[in-house]
């Protein structure tokens, strides 16, 4: 019962008693939002990096795709002037 505890306390899914054998569960719009972005791997990229963007593995994903956009930026605009 640790997981459905989490789930609840995240706001995924919700019930109408304490959980106990043969309790009833029900799917939060944001527990939908959150199965339909498990569906898809842009979805599951766009969860972790929610978690995870205070720390340092968010700061890391969010530096390289600046620098990337960047580097495509400039090298774009160099093919443009020539």
């Amino acid at each position: 019962m640790p997981a459905v505890s989490q789930l609840l306390g995240m706001g995924l899914i919700a019930s109408s008693s304490p959980p106990t054998p043969g309790f009833e569960l029900t799917l939060t719009a944001q527990g939908v939002d959150v199965a339909r972005k498990c569906s898809t791997r842009r979805g599951r990229v766009d969860l972790w990096y929610r978690d995870h963007k205070e720390g340092l593995g968010g700061l890391l994903v969010t530096v390289l795709v600046s620098g990337l956009v960047s580097f495509l930026v400039a090298v774009a605009a160099n093919f443009i002037m020539e």
